[in-house]
């Protein structure tokens, strides 16, 4: 793991390292926005051409996307993937790496048919957001839009070999997206120190991250070419997912993925609005935790914590509901019956089915 401006002209020495050639055979994966042309433009000056560039994937990524990039790597047999942008894109290069090399489809892996039984072709990652830390995570967030159904494609052997977390990649992010994705990264850490599975290794992150990312994302909000705040957003980000690899996560995620698979609102998105509500809902069994997090940001106490969380929502513009999203009554037995995940089971309040409806009901 490297860090820092400029990081990612380091990938020729790492790629060396890893393949033994300067310049191997390798596929790229990157997100479709134009500004990612530069780096494919980068990348050919420091390794020379890739085998192929995979850039299909949207937002919250389908299996489909992971079955084109399979195609694509099996097709072209690349020694090594390269994977640039933002979580969307890293997931997808994680499991289309991870996959490629082995039999079946990404359906088969997803609903656990298949298990991942070997490394799959090395991939080294190269973020683009402070957001998901999907750079450092051994799983691969995916939608069946088929039956609308949200999860991980999870292994230790799908953690990148290396990652090169650049800031100066994040400076192309626009306000909206620089807000969804830190606010996601905050969620991140925010659960991590709150939940059931935490501990003294975990909670030291996950603090840390709180206190990097609070002050910096507001800033970068309003001034995206802040470099100094762009680093703590980058910094933040790398140490949420570090803390929550470690911990687990929350009601938060746990909720996230069914709604915004349900409504197709990004995930970052679908956090950002659900985290001051939860956080409301975690103040009766979390008040000692919130309390040790409002000293750390110079807060007067518990009450003062949540509410700043709740402020800094706003600050960023973040609605306050889903009813721009089309939330209704019709959504809600969907959503209560997928949300028993993990993430759910860590959270520190057990939550009832009739009161995750009634929260359901607020955010509409």
């Amino acid at each position: 793991m490297r860090f820092g401006w400029g990081v990612r002209k380091d990938l020729p020495a790492v790629v060396q390292r890893l393949t033994g050639s300067p310049v191997p055979r390798y596929a790229l994966v990157v997100g479709r926005s134009a500004h990612y042309n530069a780096f494919i433009a980068e990348c050919e000056s420091l390794l020379g051409k890739p085998e192929t560039v995979f850039r299909d994937i949207r937002p919250d990524p389908v299996l489909a996307n992971v079955d084109g990039l399979i195609a694509s790597l099996r097709s072209s047999q690349p020694e090594l993937v390269i994977g640039c942008g933002g979580g969307s894109v890293l997931d997808t290069a994680k499991a289309g790496a991870a996959l490629a090399p082995l039999a079946g489809d990404t359906i088969d892996y997803f609903y656990g048919k298949r298990s991942i039984d070997r490394r799959g072709i090395p991939f080294v990652a190269l973020p683009t957001t402070a957001g998901t830390g999907a750079e450092v995570t051994k799983n691969s967030v995916l939608t069946d839009p088929d039956t609308l159904i949200k999860q991980s494609i999870r292994d230790p052997r799908m953690v990148a070999v290396a990652a090169l977390v650049d800031p100066e990649l994040t400076l192309t992010l626009p306000p909206a997206v620089t807000a969804s994705s830190g606010l996601d990264a905050l969620t991140q850490a925010l659960e991590s120190y709150i939940c059931t599975r935490a501990n003294s290794v975990s909670r030291a992150l996950a603090a840390r991250a709180i206190e990097l990312i609070f002050p910096a994302l507001p800033a970068v909000f309003d001034d995206g070419q802040d470099r100094e705040n762009r680093t703590q957003m980058a910094e933040g980000s790398l140490l949420s997912a570090m803390a929550f690899s470690q911990s687990g996560l929350g009601a938060v995620h746990g909720l996230a993925h069914p709604l915004g698979a349900m409504l197709d609102v990004q995930h970052g998105l679908t956090c950002a609005i659900l985290l001051p509500y939860i956080l409301e809902f975690n103040a009766s069994v979390s008040s000692v935790h919130y309390g040790e997090l409002a000293a750390r940001l110079g807060l007067g106490g518990a009450p003062e914590f949540v509410d700043a969380i709740r402020a800094l929502c706003m600050r960023l513009k973040v609605p306050a509901t889903f009813a721009e999203h089309g939330l209704q009554a019709k959504h809600s037995d969907f959503i209560i019956a997928n949300c028993r995940s993990n993430s759910m089971k860590a959270n520190p309040r057990e939550i009832s089915d009739t009161q995750v409806e009634n929260l359901l009901a607020a955010l509409r």
